[in-house]
C-alpha cells in the first residue's frame, strides 16, 4: 500500500513534466516559426555594387572585369552617364538615367565620382584622393583603332568631364 502512494505520486510528477515538456515544445515551435525569414526576390542590380543618388536614381558599378564589360554590354543605355577612376582596376559605374529630360545637378555627379573612386585600387593603395571623370554613351567604345582592348577596357572618344581629387570617402548603412 505504501508503495502505491509513491507510484502514484511519481505517476503525477511525470504527468507534470510530460505538460511542461509539451508547452516548452509548443514554445519553440512558435518561436521558430517567428524566425522564420522569407526570402525576398532580388532585385537585377544586387550584383553589382550600387547605390541610390539623394534624387532616387540608380547607380551600378563593376565588381571585376566580367562584369565591367556585362555592365557596358547589357546595362548601359542611352543617356546614361559612364563614371571610372583614373587608375589601372577601376569599376565601370554607370549612372541610371531614367528619364532623358531629368537633370543632372552638380552634387549628384559629385556622388557617383566619389563612389567610383572609392571602388578603384586607390582605396587598396592608401590613396586618399583619385581623378575621376565622366562621359555619354557615345564616347565610349570596345574598338581601339590598330589596337586591342582588354577584358573590362573601353576606349574614350573625346572630352570628357574631369572630378579632381575626389576623396575615397564611402557612407555604409541604410
Amino acid at each position: 500500500r505504501e508503495k502505491t502512494k509513491g507510484v502514484k505520486k511519481a505517476i503525477e510528477e511525470t504527468k507534470k513534466e510530460i505538460l511542461k515538456a509539451q508547452k516548452d515544445e509548443e514554445k519553440a515551435a512558435k518561436k521558430k516559426a517567428e524566425e522564420t525569414k522569407v526570402a525576398r526576390k532580388k532585385e537585377w542590380y544586387e550584383k553589382f555594387h550600387y547605390f541610390f543618388t539623394d534624387s532616387g536614381k540608380l547607380v551600378i558599378g563593376g565588381r571585376s572585369a566580367d562584369q565591367n564589360d556585362l555592365i557596358y554590354k547589357n546595362y548601359f543605355d542611352d543617356g546614361d552617364v559612364f563614371f571610372h577612376a583614373d587608375i589601372q582596376g577601376a569599376a565601370v559605374c554607370v549612372l541610371k538615367i531614367d528619364n532623358k529630360t531629368d537633370g543632372l545637378d552638380a552634387s549628384e555627379l559629385k556622388q557617383v565620382a566619389q563612389f567610383a573612386a572609392c571602388y578603384s585600387n586607390a582605396w587598396k593603395n592608401g590613396n586618399a584622393a583619385v581623378d575621376v571623370y565622366c562621359v555619354k554613351k557615345e564616347q565610349v567604345s570596345k574598338h581601339a583603332q590598330g589596337g586591342f582592348i582588354a577584358k573590362g577596357a573601353f576606349a574614350i572618344i573625346g572630352e570628357r568631364t574631369w572630378f579632381r581629387k575626389t576623396e575615397l570617402k564611402l557612407r555604409v548603412g541604410i
